[in-house]
């Protein structure tokens, strides 16, 4: 099960999509990280079963993300960016729900604002790191604590 710590980050990710990068500001410990980095690749199986989420009909599809952690996601078509939580993106719509059942995480859309006041901009606080620099400090914060679940969701 997810321990606190994990429930409790607290990432801000920018995402273009058109450009396949993402920025992200990952607080570990009360350190700022900034990973500017190419989307997750993620290899998608739309399975077709439907999900209301945030008053939308989703689809199901489930994924494979870093050879090995297994994820479900709902998505709509009636949302056209195909971006979705965190950096999970890859599929022809908006996802609205996503589950790795495994890690006993979820996140669920629970309303959906059209529109932005004003135009996203990606996040500028914290050390900037590649993803081998931060994925040493992840572990590195984490080991010996027999702690895999944070590890694998700060990782991703």
């Amino acid at each position: 099960m997810a321990s606190n710590a994990a429930v409790k980050q607290y990432n801000t990710v920018y995402t273009d999509l058109s450009q396949g990068k993402r920025v992200v500001q990952k607080d570990i410990i009360d350190e700022h990280y900034l990973l500017t980095d190419s989307l997750s690749k993620i290899t998608w199986k739309i399975i077709g079963g439907n999900e209301e989420v945030a008053g939308y009909s989703c689809r199901e599809a489930h994924g494979l993300i870093q050879d090995s952690i297994y994820i479900v996601a709902f998505y709509t078509d009636k949302i056209r960016t195909n971006g979705g939580p965190e950096s999970f993106s890859g599929l022809p719509g908006m996802i609205l729900k996503l589950v790795l059942p495994h890690e006993h995480i979820t996140w669920t859309a629970t309303k959906v604002i059209q529109g932005f006041p004003a135009t996203p901009q990606p996040p500028k606080k914290g050390k900037p790191v590649t993803s081998e620099e931060l994925n040493n400090i992840i572990m590195k914060t984490w080991s010996g604590r027999n702690n895999s679940t944070n590890v694998k969701f700060y990782l991703l």
